[in-house]
């Protein structure tokens, strides 16, 4: 089963398949979800609190969970959410931890932005230009992966997949930034 997940993710992420070509094992997203949850906590980790890092963890894989049961449910295609579902979570677990190498030469600029603001004026910040570029095509890879699984997943075209992934990313930043305020204001309540 792990060598056709492993499969089934690359063929994803180089646009070879669609969700519906993703092993459909209802038992993968105990896996699954940890795994991208832990992805994300892992890289967000380097430049956030623990509280706050496990807080938008989990809003980004509830952010995906809502995303792409709302798109199916208005498509009238619910029966398609196992495997879109588990698909999303496995290309961006994979293109989360890719972002780990290029975020950690980002990470420490980004604390002392955190700490002096005013260093955003001034140009004092050295942020590797491979880390930034490698960092904005991973994410732009994402972007397009996910938009040709909701594609597949919907029925529909090029260009409404790409609105689809466009307005499933939107949703994901608003639970994430939710979740990023919650984690914050407990974080503060504990100290």
């Amino acid at each position: 089963m792990f060598t056709n997940v492993l499969t089934a993710t690359l063929n994803l992420l180089l646009f070879r398949s669609g969700p519906q070509d993703f092993p459909f094992e209802p038992g993968l997203t105990r896996v699954l979800v940890p795994s991208a949850v832990l992805a994300n906590y892992l890289v967000l980790a380097m430049a956030l609190s623990p509280v706050m890092s496990a807080g938008m963890a989990l809003g980004v894989v509830i952010g995906t969970t809502l995303g792409a049961h709302l798109i199916l449910r208005a498509r009238s295609m619910e029966a398609r959410f196992t495997q879109t579902f588990h698909a999303l979570l496995a290309v961006s677990t994979i293109l989360t931890l890719s972002l780990a190498l290029p975020f950690s030469q980002i990470a420490p600029e980004l604390e002392k932005l955190a700490q002096n603001p005013e260093l955003a004026e001034s140009a004092t910040l050295q942020i590797p230009g491979w880390a930034a570029l490698t960092m904005n095509l991973l994410n732009i890879w994402n972007f397009m992966v996910n938009a040709n699984i909701l594609r597949h997943a919907a029925g529909v075209g090029v260009g409404v997949g790409l609105l689809l992934a466009l307005l499933m990313a939107f949703g994901v930043l608003m639970i994430v930034l939710f979740f990023a305020t919650l984690a914050g204001a407990l974080a503060g309540g504990m100290s």
